[in-house]
Formats: C-alpha cells, sequence, structure tokens
C-alpha cells in the first residue's frame, strides 16, 4: 500500500510539474493532448503542431527563439516529405540551428500556435526515415543558445523545450522527466 502511495504520489507531482512550466512543445493536435504518434503506415500523413505552453502570459507572446535539430528530412520519394508552415512571414534562420519567429500582434495561451509540421510517408522499402522511439527535441538555438519566448512588454523569458516521439514503444516523455499521459500502470510499477 505505501509503495502505490508513494507511485501515486510520484504521478501527481510530475503532472503537475509539467504543467506549471512554460515551454515549446510539439503535439498532434491544437490542444496539447499528446506528444507522441504512431506514424508507420505507408502511404499516410501526420500533422504536428510546434506551440507554445504560456499560462504565465495571460497577455501573450510577441516572439519565440529555439530549435529543433532532429527533424526527419525531406526526403521526397520513395522515403517521406516533411513540409514546415510557421503562423508567422516574420521568419529568421533555419529551425535545424537557429529559429526567432516574431508576431505582428500577440499570440494567447495556454498553447499560442507557432506553426505545423506535415509528414507524407511513402513505402518505407530500403528508408531510414522515421524509426521507433524517433524523437524531435525542441532545443536552445545552436547559433545564440537560446529557448525563449518575447512577453508583450517585450520582456525575454527561458523556456523549457518539449520533446516529441515517433512509434513510441515505452514510456515516452514530452518534457525531461515528464510522461505522456498514456503511460500504462504496469509501466509506473515497473519504476518501483
Amino acid at each position: 500500500m505505501k509503495k502505490l502511495m508513494v507511485t501515486l504520489l510520484f504521478l501527481a507531482a510530475m503532472s503537475s510539474f509539467a504543467m506549471a512550466q512554460d515551454f515549446i512543445g510539439i503535439f498532434t493536435d491544437e490542444v496539447g493532448t499528446a506528444c507522441d504518434a504512431e506514424f508507420d503506415t505507408p502511404f499516410t500523413d501526420l500533422t504536428v503542431y510546434v506551440m507554445a505552453y504560456i499560462p504565465s502570459f495571460p497577455d501573450g507572446i510577441t516572439a519565440a527563439e529555439f530549435s529543433i535539430p532532429n527533424i526527419p528530412e525531406d526526403m521526397g520519394y520513395p522515403c517521406g516529405d516533411t513540409d514546415i508552415t510557421w503562423a508567422t512571414p516574420l521568419v529568421i534562420g533555419d529551425v535545424a540551428f537557429n529559429i526567432s519567429l516574431a508576431f505582428d500582434a500577440p499570440l494567447y495561451g495556454p498553447f499560442a500556435l507557432l506553426g505545423t509540421i506535415e509528414f507524407g510517408m511513402y513505402e518505407q522499402d530500403g528508408c531510414d526515415w522515421i524509426g521507433i522511439d524517433q524523437t524531435m527535441n525542441v532545443l536552445p538555438g545552436v547559433d545564440e543558445g537560446n529557448l525563449v519566448i518575447v512577453d508583450d512588454a517585450y520582456n525575454i523569458h527561458t523556456v523549457m523545450g518539449g520533446i516529441f516521439t515517433f512509434n513510441c514503444t515505452d514510456v515516452c516523455f514530452c518534457l525531461d522527466g515528464t510522461a505522456t499521459e498514456d503511460v500504462s500502470w504496469s509501466a509506473v510499477k515497473a519504476l518501483f
């Protein structure tokens, strides 16, 4: 019984930690409910949403700077396509190294849409494109080392970076150390 209580307290603490901090993450929907997806069927598409979770900034954000260095490459046929669309035309840089997005009007949360990434999978024969437990990580930019958002008063704030997992086989995390909501009870028990 003691282990059960410790486990439940651990899960409660982890879920409140995940939602108490501002971060930029990647999700399968515009309300931030899942940061992983099964994507292994030929001739299918997947759209993911790059969003800033900003409950600490009710007046919105005006800019963001980050990188996602491990986005699956746009390889074309026979592997797959990757198409990135940002929610603003005010874009400086390349997302693989350092990207800065600015918005002419503030974006409001709790989830502010920064852009979308569309993947189109073809036949996977002979391709090493998207594999099992493959991640995309939101990280500080290589050039300036920034993982930041800018509030409506143009103050810069450091935020955390999220993790998106393709074809997750075990416990996958949205943030470092924060499991996704679809973790099985047996996986949680295995931690103890």
